[in-house]
């Protein structure tokens, strides 16, 4: 089998020295050809139309299969063997602290001839450096070309919960949650995949929010998790976790007013941290699951779309042992220490839905949970509210 190692190029001679130099060595036991394909103006550059006339001389060389592959990016145990599928082969680097995702599709990327032109190649029309690549893998997705594939743990959670499919619907609690001292957030919740609108620069879907400057927790277009606070001087801080995809995740915020360490945890380990005295506190009466602010006319109220467990506070900041413990063992509960949790009387806030199914019908329960000193009088519709607007198809879980 013939492969043809397609590599873009403008204006790194020395880069490019050095590539060919590795690469000719690397493959002197394969059958190859080495297509450089130049772009010679100065338009900003278009690495999807370069690898697609590289594609072409390919064919015209009789290649059986293609590799893209940057010249910045020099191989040190890859194989370059012929594949069925497509493969993404840079998936490790020694030399770079580049980040890289379970969705990153670009650097070294290997078809066989017929699949990349079964999905119509690159597109033609993206002009500088990115989002090439994130097309080509969303042109394999929608002809269900199957991609190298990887083993995903199934979540420990039970999974009953309770869908919100944006478009204002939410769940309303009242706010007795005090970010001037010590506390604790959990939420467990699985975002769907993001629609993105292009007139916004990015997309949100806000799954926890306390109104007025917002803190806040979401799920975002850039496929990251994110905490976003303020302190008195109106300054915004976030804690964001690295590339991921959409999936059933806890995510705990710890607050200690004393250091002003704040700490954000996914599924029991801790992702990210900073030092913010005075956190911003607009008390505003109640707080929401499911949405950026309150109701209010031509405002983006960044609804989340997806699935939400549960939700608890506490008015203390969990230790991280305890963290990691809510994690291990999420069918526990939160009302009874266990193990290494031990901040049950702690516990001011718990939100679940359960579901229980009698003959043909559901019966949806919400839990909440507050403690005799915070909870008052009368029943749950007191406490807590939930605002499903209409929708075509929606469900619940």
């Amino acid at each position: 089998m013939k492969l043809g190692i397609i590599a873009p190029y403008r204006k790194r001679p020395g880069h490019l020295r050095r590539f060919k130099e590795h690469i000719l060595k690397y493959l002197k036991d394969y059958d190859y050809e080495l297509i450089i394909v130049e772009q010679a103006d100065d338009l900003p550059f278009n690495r999807g139309k370069l690898l697609n006339i590289g594609f072409k001389i390919a064919l015209r060389k009789q290649c059986d299969y293609v590799c893209f592959h940057d010249i910045d990016m020099l191989p040190i145990d890859v194989d370059y063997s012929y594949s069925e599928v497509p493969l993404h082969l840079a998936t490790d680097f020694t030399n770079s602290k580049r980040e890289l995702f379970k969705t990153y599709f670009g650097g070294v990327t290997m078809f066989p001839v017929s699949l990349f032109q079964k999905v119509n190649g690159y597109s033609n029309e993206y002009w500088g450096w990115g989002f090439e690549d994130d097309d080509l893998l969303m042109r394999l997705t929608e002809a269900n070309v199957f991609t190298d594939f990887e083993y995903y743990e199934v979540p420990k959670h039970l999974t009953s919960g309770i869908y919100l499919h944006g478009d204002r619907s939410y769940v309303e609690c009242p706010n007795i949650i005090n970010v001037r001292k010590d506390f604790t957030i959990q939420i467990t919740f699985k975002p769907d995949e993001i629609i993105c609108d292009y007139e916004k620069p990015y997309d949100d879907y806000s799954v926890f929010s306390i109104p007025g400057y917002n803190t806040s927790i979401s799920f975002n277009s850039f496929n990251r998790y994110k905490f976003e606070c303020w302190n008195e001087k109106g300054n915004l801080y976030h804690i964001d976790s690295k590339y991921d995809y959409s999936r059933l995740t806890q995510i705990v915020i710890t607050y200690e007013k004393e250091s002003g360490f704040i700490i954000m945890y996914q599924d029991g380990k801790q992702i990210g941290s900073k030092t913010i005295k005075d956190l911003l506190d607009t008390s505003p009466p109640n707080f929401f699951i499911g949405t950026g602010i309150d109701e209010m006319e031509d405002v983006d109220i960044r609804s989340f779309r997806g699935f939400i467990k549960d939700f608890c506070y506490w008015d203390k900041s969990l230790a991280a042992n305890e963290v990691e413990e809510l994690s291990n063992n999420p069918g526990m509960g939160y009302l009874c220490d266990n193990g290494e949790y031990s901040s049950s009387r702690k516990l001011k806030l718990y939100f679940e839905v359960v579901v229980i199914n009698l003959h043909l019908w559901s019966v949806f329960l919400l839990i909440a949970f507050l403690n005799a000193i915070a909870m008052p009088a009368g029943s749950f519709s007191e406490i807590i509210k939930i605002f499903i607007e209409p929708h075509p198809g929606s469900t619940f879980f």
